[in-house]
């Protein structure tokens, strides 16, 4: 995580002269959460908002070794979980091959991933998820309020659906993004 964080914050430092906000869905907020305090540690601009989908808080995450899995169960066990292989994906030998190990990696990335101790953000956090989502429940994205500094601003929308339910409501999503900016 911290190498892909340096490699992110020294790609987007030129581009931190506007106003900005950082969007993260899953292992994505994670990442988004993570940059955002790498650019604080290092006295750069800060994003307006740090907006974060789908992911329990860093702070919150159990361990857990998906990654380690023999290749059948890890395969299982990620598209019952998480949805995580389109059926035109498993239904293709060749394609599964291909985007297993790229799966596998992200899944290594995170398991391998533990939150330091650190000041809350000075951001502002708004948590979104799916209604319907087993691996995300809204209680679990309250406790992103513990890591903002301004908890008072901190935001928690739900939608219809599951752990990707963004899919279904990029408008919705979207519009609830654009009334905090």
């Amino acid at each position: 995580m911290a190498e892909l964080v340096r490699g992110i914050c020294g790609g987007i430092t030129q581009y931190l002269d506007v106003p900005f906000s950082f969007f993260g869905h899953s292992m994505g907020a994670l990442i988004c959460f993570e940059v955002a305090r790498t650019l604080a540690q290092q006295r750069l601009p800060q994003p307006q908002w740090v907006f974060v989908s789908g992911s329990v808080p860093p702070h919150r995450l159990q361990p857990e070794s998906l990654h380690t899995l023999p290749t059948q169960d890890f395969i299982e066990i990620v598209s019952r979980r998480y949805s995580g292989f389109p059926p035109a994906v498993l239904e293709n030998q060749q394609l599964l091959e291909l985007f297993t190990p790229i799966l596998r990696a992200d899944f290594e990335l995170i398991e391998r991933y533990r939150y330091m101790e650190s000041p809350p953000l000075v951001q502002k956090i708004a948590a979104f998820g799916g209604r319907r989502d087993d691996l995300v429940s809204a209680l679990e994205l309250e406790h992103w309020r513990d890591l903002t500094a301004r908890s008072e601003s901190f935001r928690i929308k739900l939608f219809d659906g599951g752990h990707f339910f963004l899919n279904g409501h990029w408008t919705a999503l979207l519009n609830e993004i654009c009334d905090a900016l």
